[in-house]
């Protein structure tokens, strides 16, 4: 006989999946009724051509509303998502930011649903909030737009974020490959929208502050020490993380590398040189391995509040090393010859020809 459990357990999973086909029919009335991106989504539209006509380099401006010059200042990791899936799929570019917004919103119902159930638990608590969060206009309207290109993908990146970041925390330890799964995903979500990465580190800290006796009383007591201590592993993780790329550099050139800071970016460069693939690849990939390796090996060392600020130097680190996983990856894809050119602010290969 089907014990009471299961019955809830299969239950639950109808309710979800009819839920979702419900989601999808709203959302479909929408977007059937025109045949262009919803309400709006010509500046995404120009900002993907442009990223793409640079061969994915950020440009400097974008050629939207021209002779403007409007500063080409947005999270692109969306218009390079929307840019492969046109070039490498064919599909018109148009149509694609018509249907991804849809397909990235309908795609973070299932994390929310696991997020909701964490932090809800058993029962029908997490079914209702995700009722109420795939059919309400709210959960939506905005996302599903043209303009919802970079918000439906910061929310779908931030949901699985805190899904392990929960996962990690009730846990009870930070050296777990949760914790680096989460980082990664903060940083794929900063890549995407600002406004919903600080909304997320805002739910992190208030998970850890309220998530049990212990973890509250470690860190609502002195708050500001522990503001304090946020802020000294924030210069130690850009001091560690730049430092690891110049150490790369400076073996690769016996030159000092150049570093900048310009308050909402730091950086290392090797100048004027062209780097081997080899040695750019080290250089991308070091802090992002050695900063979790050493953090991950050194929290069961430490304190609480240590162990919570050491792991979140890994998650910040994590995070920050986002950009650079991205630029290892399509440097994977290129021939051994291959020079790189880092100027602080871009990256350019050199392929041989054929």
């Amino acid at each position: 006989m089907t014990s009471s459990p299961r019955r809830e357990k299969q239950a639950a999973i109808l309710v979800l999946a009819f839920c979702i086909f419900l989601a999808a029919i709203i959302r479909l009335q929408l977007l059937l009724a025109t045949p262009r991106p919803l309400n709006d989504g010509g500046l995404f539209l120009a900002m993907t051509r442009d990223l793409q006509a640079a061969g994915y380099r950020l440009p400097e401006f974008t050629t939207y509303n021209l002779p403007d010059r409007i500063p080409y200042a947005y999270p692109p990791l969306s218009f390079a998502l929307a840019g492969a899936l046109n070039q490498l799929l064919g599909a018109d570019l148009l149509q694609v930011l018509r249907w991804l917004p849809f397909v990235l919103n309908m795609l973070s119902i299932l994390p929310f649903y696991l997020l909701a159930k964490r932090i809800l638990g058993d029962g029908r608590k997490p079914l209702y909030a995700t009722i109420a969060y795939s059919l309400l206009k709210p959960g939506y309207f905005w996302y599903i737009m043209g303009g919802g290109l970079t918000r439906s993908l910061g929310l779908l990146c931030s949901l699985w974020a805190l899904v392990f970041f929960w996962d990690a925390l009730r846990a009870g330890r930070w050296f777990s490959g949760r914790l680096l799964a989460s980082g990664v995903l903060l940083g794929l979500t900063a890549c995407s929208l600002i406004e919903i990465t600080l909304l997320t580190a805002g739910v992190m800290w208030a998970s850890s502050s309220f998530q049990s006796e212990e973890w509250g009383s470690a860190f609502t007591v002195n708050i500001p020490a522990l503001l304090g201590g946020i802020l000294l592993v924030t210069v130690v993780m850009l001091v560690l993380h730049e430092g690891l790329h110049g150490l790369v550099f400076w073996l690769t050139t016996r030159e000092l590398p150049k570093f900048e800071f310009k308050g909402y970016y730091a950086s290392a460069s090797p100048g004027d040189w062209y780097l081997p693939r080899r040695s750019f690849l080290a250089a991308t990939l070091l802090p992002l391995v050695a900063i979790t390796v050493a953090g991950l090996a050194l929290i069961p060392f430490f304190s609480l509040r240590g162990q919570f600020l050491l792991g979140f130097l890994v998650l910040l680190n994590a995070s920050g090393a986002a950009g650079d996983l991205l630029v290892a990856l399509r440097l994977a894809r290129l021939p051994q010859a291959t020079y790189c050119r880092d100027t602080g602010t871009e990256v350019t290969f050199f392929s041989p020809a054929g």
